[in-house]
C-alpha cells in the first residue's frame, strides 16, 4: 500500500471528521452481519480526506475530546435535533457523502475485515484519479475559452486593420 502522509487543516480551513460502520445488508434477518468502523476526515478546501480503519469508536480510540486541548476549535453537530448547527453553521454533509462514495466501491460479497485498509485505499486511488480526470477537463475548457477569445481578439484587430486600410 502507498502511504502518503499529508497534515489536513492549515489555519483557516474545515475538516469535517467523523465515524462510519461500513457492512454488508443483512437481507436474513437471523444472520448477524459483522462490519468495520471507519474514521475519517474530509478538507472542504482541497477535497482531500482519510480514511482509517479503526476497531470501534470508542472514546480511547478516537479522542475527539482532545482536539481542543491541542488548539482546533472543535464544533459538533447533533443529528438528532438537525443537520446543521444553526448557531455555528457546523455540518458533516461532505464526510457523509465521502462514506456513501466509498462505501459503493467495496465488493458487494465475502468482505474480510483484514482487506478494510486495501479496500479503502482503492477508493482513495480511484477519487484521486477521479479528481485528476477532472481538473485536466477543466484546463482543457480553460484553455478553449481563452483560444476562442483569442481567435475573436485576432478577427477584431483585422477588420479594425482592413477598415483603416480602406
Amino acid at each position: 500500500m502507498i502511504k502518503k502522509e499529508k497534515q489536513l487543516g492549515d489555519i483557516g480551513e474545515i475538516v469535517e471528521i467523523d465515524e462510519s460502520k461500513f457492512e454488508c445488508r443483512n437481507y436474513h434477518r437471523e444472520h448477524r452481519v459483522e462490519g468495520q468502523w471507519v474514521f475519517g476526515g474530509y478538507e472542504r478546501g482541497s477535497g482531500d480526506c482519510f480514511p482509517i480503519p479503526v476497531e470501534d469508536r470508542s472514546a480511547e480510540t478516537l479522542s475527539y475530546s482532545r482536539l481542543n486541548e491541542k488548539g482546533y476549535n472543535h464544533l459538533t453537530v447533533n443529528h438528532s435535533v438537525n443537520f446543521k448547527d444553526p448557531e455555528t453553521g457546523a455540518h458533516s454533509n461532505t464526510i457523509e457523502s465521502t462514506w456513501r462514495h466509498a462505501k459503493v466501491t467495496l465488493p458487494n460479497y465475502k468482505r474480510k475485515k483484514e482487506f478494510y485498509g486495501g479496500y479503502l485505499a482503492k477508493y482513495m486511488f480511484m477519487k484521486k484519479c477521479h479528481d485528476d480526470v477532472e481538473n485536466v477537463e477543466v484546463q482543457a475548457e480553460k484553455q478553449q475559452a481563452e483560444d476562442e477569445n483569442s481567435e475573436e481578439e485576432d478577427d477584431e484587430q483585422l477588420s479594425n486593420v482592413y477598415t483603416n486600410y480602406a
